[in-house]
């Protein structure tokens, strides 16, 4: 019998308010909306004053809430660590364009 990989996946920060700006002004990341209307109104019911973001790092959604009065404006991504990991390095290498 085969067994399953069991892939933990968790809420990780990858950026902040000043990433955001900034890879909008580079067009790396637009400010994403679903189509139907339905999913519209149930990510305005899970997840209410969050705006969200796609770019080219893959499928993932990135969610920009306010974390409380200490952390401030954060992005996040639930995914797995090792896919953090990929997509905290393309925040990295895309941040710093000459």
């Amino acid at each position: 019998m085969a067994t399953r990989k069991v892939v933990e996946q968790h809420w990780n920060i990858v950026c902040g308010s000043m990433e955001i700006e900034e890879l909008q002004k580079y067009n790396l990341i637009k400010e994403w909306k679903p189509r139907n209307h339905r999913h519209a109104l149930f990510l305005v019911i899970k997840y209410p004053d969050t705006k969200f973001y796609k770019g080219s790092w893959g499928p993932e959604l990135l969610h920009f809430v306010n974390d409380g009065p200490y952390r401030g404006s954060v992005g996040k991504i639930f995914c797995s660590y090792d896919r953090y990991k990929d997509i905290a390095k393309w925040f990295l290498t895309n941040m710093f364009r000459p």
